[in-house]
């Protein structure tokens, strides 16, 4: 909006956001509670993000002495993997807390893990295996946009086609997994055959 601010950061793919203020001093005094947020979220060790988020959310509030509603708290979740899609997909906004939490649940349920390198971590799991998860994330996908009023079928087309569209991306990650696979049958096979040149001595 003209003339109007909001306090907004970002941290593992969550977007936490406040309303939009005339002051720009109150969105600094917003930002600084959302600072807190991403510590408390991020610092802590054990537990998913959904879960780590409700404990942070709850410790910074305390710490601020602000109430949620006063900062107009909003989420959004965003999700990228190259090796489905190339863009960026954002969920709805959400205004409860219980709900993003449970969007980032389900979302990263089927997702394949986050990693580094060409590929990243998707290079643990088989073909068969990343076209299951693919199969789950389009339906929870689809059922989170349809439960804040987008038509299934319009978003089941659309992930078609940005999937359609990364076809290279999951071929060169197909390889990149079969020759793993033949790296380490070889590891294998030479294990063996020296465990036998060694029994037969």
């Amino acid at each position: 909006s003209r003339g109007m601010y909001r306090a907004c950061i970002y941290f593992e793919r969550l977007c936490v956001a406040g309303k939009f203020r005339k002051q720009l001093a109150l969105v600094l005094d917003d930002l600084l509670v959302f600072t807190s947020i991403k510590q408390y979220a991020t610092h802590a060790k054990d537990g998913e993000l959904g879960d780590r988020l409700a404990n942070a959310v709850g410790r910074a509030l305390e710490e601020h002495g602000r109430e949620r509603e006063e900062l107009g708290l909003c989420f959004a979740v965003c999700v990228r993997q190259k090796i489905w899609f190339r863009r960026l997909l954002w969920t709805p906004v959400y205004h409860s807390l219980s709900e993003v939490c449970s969007a980032l649940r389900r979302i990263f349920d089927c997702a394949p893990p986050i990693g580094r390198g060409k590929g990243g971590a998707a290079l643990n799991l088989s073909p068969c295996e990343l076209h299951a998860r693919w199969l789950r994330f389009q339906a929870v996908w689809a059922d989170l946009r349809e439960a804040k009023g987008a038509d299934q079928s319009q978003v089941l087309a659309e992930l078609q086609g940005l999937y359609d569209a990364s076809v290279a991306q999951r071929a060169r990650v197909q390889l990149s997994w079969e020759a793993r696979q033949m790296r380490n049958e070889d590891v294998r096979s030479s294990r063996c055959a020296a465990r036998e040149a060694r029994e037969d001595r």
